[in-house]
């Protein structure tokens, strides 16, 4: 990992805040996947935002979100998103959860 996976791996845990801040202790719409765990809109917005910043600047990486599954890559790297990990807590209002990022070589 360079300095430089550092810093975008920061972008994209910003990113993913920026995009579940406004629907934390709001309305928003969820319902249970197959497993029966809770999505929520956040937990969407969230995944998107950090594969837009992926997709635009590592087209050739790997990404495995939670949300959205896997898009091959060719390069050797690949991303693992947990975009809300404590959804249940995201949605009581509890401030106990966080985007989990991974970068696999």
């Amino acid at each position: 990992m360079t300095p430089a996976d550092i810093l975008l791996i920061n972008r994209l845990a910003d990113a993913a805040g920026q995009a579940i801040r406004p629907f934390f202790r709001s309305a928003y719409s969820h319902e249970a996947k197959a497993d029966a765990s809770p999505v929520t809109e956040a937990d969407r917005a969230a995944e998107n935002a950090i594969r837009r910043i992926l997709d635009a600047e590592c087209p050739r990486d790997t990404i495995i979100g939670e949300e959205y599954g896997e898009k091959t890559g060719s390069s050797g790297r690949s991303w693992i998103i947990d975009p809300i990990d404590g959804t249940v807590s995201f949605m009581a209002g509890r401030p106990i959860f966080g985007t989990l990022i991974a970068l696999l070589e």
